[in-house]
């Protein structure tokens, strides 16, 4: 089973009461992250998506990455090397078979 949140409520008397339907075949084993009020309140007007993410990095569980990290960033040099060896307007299909020929 892939991973899946689901939100719930935690009764004083330990009861938790799913907010969705959820059927499994087999038992399944669970983590639970109580969130308190001041996260609940910041949830509320997000998107699912949003509001798992705050969840999690608030939890230390995500950490972003930039889109573009500049340890990956060509320099010139890299720029010019990679534009001599692929010429421009060369089909995907021819460089990707030429790159093969040379593997092999």
């Amino acid at each position: 089973m892939a991973l899946r949140t689901i939100e719930a409520i935690i009764h004083p008397d330990g009861r938790i009461e799913a907010l969705e339907a959820v059927a499994t075949a087999l038992p399944q084993r669970a983590i639970i992250t109580i969130l308190g009020e001041e996260v609940l309140s910041t949830l509320t007007t997000r998107s699912h998506r949003d509001r798992v993410r705050a969840a999690l990095r608030t939890g230390g569980l995500l950490v972003e990455v930039p889109a573009h990290p500049s340890a990956l960033a060509l320099s010139e040099e890299d720029r010019a090397a990679l534009a001599r060896q692929y010429a421009a307007g060369t089909p995907l299909s021819q460089i990707v078979i030429e790159d093969r020929e040379e593997t092999f």
